[in-house]
């Protein structure tokens, strides 16, 4: 649960605000809802949450057992609407741009949310509830953040050994490719639209470019660490495809990749590790990259298998415990067994 939303319900006889004049139900008594908004709340640590809870603007979107919306309320804090006695569902959008005019439920379903509505300190999130309306009542809806989250937390230089031994490198920049950027607010995936195709897109928005791309220029000497966290923000991307490289633009698998400089050797080499099946409201945390050869030559292909290693977490957002995974250059199977603590 990221965000609860407590509709308080009281009943009276009172009956205006209704967006529905073409029905008068049976019984008139129309019910007072007042929905409080409590900041959400995220569990996960080590990684800068500015503003990843913040709730800037929700709505209220109100469906009859018809399938038409009833009510409609926006704000930032405490609202109020009316409702017959009935059954109803109700929607929660948080920071999502305004959707007043989606009059069925059908119509909301169908509707997509695009990672240009993001930013990194306003995340859309969205939740649902069924309401009975009998008397007096209360309804708490779950809202999710539709987007992942991508984070890498160390990388270092694992030159030693190596025929690159001594050589200090130079983390230009650190991004995700083939990063799908539209999904229903249900959660389905959509797939329409898709940035960063195949490698970084310099014309992509600015919105978009906060959220999948940091210029670091960094230089790390061999055996140490650059350990400023980074954090990306994609949307559910159900593809597993992790062979299509390069080519015609297809949909394949979101990527991370690393763009780095070698002292002597070049200017650019690429360190891409596939990241199959993201999911959303989901954490994928590296903890520690280590670069031990040198990267591939364009950020679609796979380096050598000893180019790099790293270990990575793949948590809910709001999760205490962690599905440990481990791998060189592409995200395996959940290991089950016992966490030996040991890089792969």
């Amino acid at each position: 649960m990221l965000c609860a939303l407590l509709l308080l319900v009281g009943c009276s006889k009172a009956a205006t605000g209704s967006l529905r004049e073409d029905i008068v139900p049976q019984d008139s008594t129309r019910c007072r809802v007042v929905v409080s908004v409590p900041q959400a709340r995220t569990k996960a640590t080590g990684v800068d949450q500015s503003g990843e809870q913040n709730v800037s603007g929700v709505q209220l979107l109100v469906y009859g057992e018809d399938g038409r919306m009833e009510e409609y309320a926006s704000g930032s804090g405490n609202m109020q609407i009316n409702l017959c006695k009935g059954n109803y569902e109700i929607y929660a959008l948080v920071n999502a741009p305004n959707l007043s005019g989606a009059w069925t439920e059908t119509a909301l379903q169908g509707a997509y949310s695009f990672l240009s509505d993001n930013s990194v300190g306003r995340l859309v999130m969205a939740g649902s509830a069924s309401l009975s309306v009998t008397g007096d009542c209360d309804v708490t809806i779950d809202v999710t953040r539709l987007a992942s989250k991508i984070v890498v937390d160390k990388i270092t230089n694992g030159f030693a050994g190596s025929w690159l031994s001594g050589k200090t490198l130079t983390l230009n920049s650190l991004y995700v490719t083939n990063v799908c950027g539209s999904l229903r607010y249900d959660g389905a995936f959509a797939g329409t639209v898709w940035h960063n195709r195949m490698g970084y897109d310099a014309a992509e928005s600015v919105y978009v470019k906060a959220l999948t791309f940091d210029s670091v220029n960094a230089s790390i000497a061999q055996g140490s660490s650059h350990s400023t966290s980074h954090t990306f923000y994609c949307y559910a991307n159900p593809s597993t495809d992790t062979d299509t490289r390069g080519g015609t633009w297809s949909v394949r698998s979101t990527r991370l990749v690393l763009d780095v400089g070698i002292e002597d050797v070049t200017e650019h080499c690429y360190y891409v590790v596939d990241l199959p099946d993201i999911s959303g409201n989901t954490i994928y945390r590296f903890s520690e990259i280590t670069l031990v050869n040198i990267g591939a030559e364009d950020e679609e292909s796979l380096a050598d298998a000893t180019a790099l290693k790293f270990t990575v977490s793949v948590t809910g957002w709001e999760s205490e415990s962690a599905d440990l995974e481990m791998g060189l250059g592409s995200i395996v199977e959940p290991w089950d067994g016992e966490d030996s603590g040991e890089d792969v």
